[in-house]
């Protein structure tokens, strides 16, 4: 159940997109700060005819202060850059793949990151949030609402942050990997994991996009059931890409046709090379586009698009 920041007029933008929000068990949490809007703003939101996409963002790592500077960079403003940067591009909605707070989800990371992505909510832009090992969930949930009025349903999965998307035809699936506030691996449980499942058998003719944290690897600092994982989204072809952050790696690969897409960070990186920014994604038909698009375009990647195509719904059936 991930927080939604849902723009000011309530649902107009949303439902021109024809844009759903739910879950098996319960509505999500849904929150509208509570803040003025100058007058004609909300008509800047997306425009009705362009094409669907979405911009994903991972990893901003905000700290209280704006001004708060890591392995060289300033996490705020390289958000407020990516996120002026994906209102140019008026997205259909953007999501956030965890590590919103910088070390261990303090109560001012979240209300900095707030306002921060104010600019998006304002323009008519839903932003998705999801929740990684530096955050905290009581924490996240006190400061919205103490941001806003927050309207919440049972949650499909007790003390998770998971919900599903519908936009034009396309669900998208969001898990909450947090294990421990601070530690570095990820789980997700095997009630979320029986979630998922539930809800791709729940719709099986739609394309299915997955959005968690950990990177789902063997790996020490990865999910920690990434194989669990995987045995629920292998047979389900529906499932077309998994998206993940935590590494602060831009990367991919293919896991039996679903693409493993790594996405790059917006507050820092690990290793020399790597990008900052966000993805562009679009739905094709059969397919899905991607695009870096990197911090002031310093990156080889930059602008260029890639075609995700869809595995098909049987095994061996060649999509044409």
């Amino acid at each position: 159940m991930p927080i939604h920041i849902l723009p000011p007029d309530g649902t107009r933008p949303v439902s021109r997109r024809r844009f759903l929000l739910g879950t098996a068990a319960g509505a999500a949490a849904v929150l509208g700060l509570d803040r003025r809007v100058s007058p004609g703003r909300a008509a800047d939101a997306a425009d009705p005819a362009k094409p669907t996409s979405w911009a994903l963002l991972a990893d901003p790592h905000i700290h209280e202060s704006p001004a708060d500077v890591n392995q060289g960079q300033n996490m705020a403003a390289n958000l407020a850059k990516v996120a002026a940067d994906a209102l140019a591009e008026k997205p259909t909605a953007a999501l956030v793949d965890g590590d919103l707070a910088k070390v261990q989800g303090n109560p001012g990371d979240y209300r900095t990151l707030l306002e921060i992505l104010e600019p998006l909510r304002t323009a008519g832009i839903p932003v998705h949030l999801t929740l990684g090992n530096h955050d905290d969930r009581e924490k996240f949930l006190a400061v919205a609402r103490e941001a806003a009025s927050l309207a919440t349903g049972p949650p499909p999965v007790g003390g998770r942050h998971c919900s599903a998307l519908e936009v034009d035809g396309v669900r998208w699936l969001l898990l909450d990997s947090l294990e421990k506030v601070n530690g570095v691996p990820g789980l997700l449980g095997e009630a979320q994991i029986r979630w998922l499942a539930s809800e791709l058998d729940a719709a099986p003719e739609k394309p299915a996009l997955v959005f968690v944290h950990h990177n789902p690897q063997a790996v020490e600092s990865g999910l920690k059931d990434t194989a669990e994982l995987l045995a629920v989204l292998r047979p389900r072809r529906q499932t077309k890409a998994v998206f993940f952050g935590h590494t602060h790696v831009w990367k991919r690969w293919e896991d039996d046709g679903i693409h493993m897409v790594n996405l790059p960070a917006v507050g820092y990186a690990f290793g020399a090379g790597e990008p900052l920014g966000w993805v562009r994604a679009a739905p094709k038909a059969g397919a899905l586009a991607i695009e870096l698009r990197a911090l002031g375009g310093r990156h080889p990647d930059h602008g260029k698009a890639v075609e995700l195509p869809y595995r098909p719904a049987k095994k061996g059936v060649t999509v044409l």
